[in-house]
């Protein structure tokens, strides 16, 4: 079983924001306006890093999938388990995560690279 912590979590997470140099007049403004955008997505993705951290190994797996597109019952047949294991560790996920569906996490993790957990 795959388990993501360390140095592998680095190849999942989107890759961080460069830092825009001051500018005069309305440049600085928007510059502004980018920066608490940024500031705001590298808190959300500190949330989603160590809401990611709590997850069991198990719980990992399901969540990869579940973002990369598996059905409940797609997972259960590639991890020899059933459906409603899948389910009940989906739900706890989504807890963990404090969103309330598999769309919500999906849209939350959506710049995560999971591809190599398809394997």
């Amino acid at each position: 079983m795959q388990c993501c912590t360390g140095n592998m979590l680095r190849h999942i997470l989107p890759q961080g924001d460069a830092v825009v140099p001051k500018q005069p007049g309305w440049v600085d403004e928007a510059t502004g306006e980018l920066g608490s955008f940024s500031l705001a997505q590298i808190r959300k993705n500190e949330k989603m890093k160590e809401c990611w951290q709590k997850l069991s190994c198990r719980q990992q797996q399901m969540t990869a999938l579940t973002c990369l597109g598996f059905t409940n019952r797609q997972i259960a047949a590639h991890l020899g388990i059933s459906e409603e294991t899948v389910k009940t560790h989906v739900h706890n996920t989504q807890l963990k995560f404090q969103l309330h569906g598999i769309a919500e996490l999906q849209e939350a993790l959506m710049e995560w690279d999971f591809s190599s957990w398809a394997k």
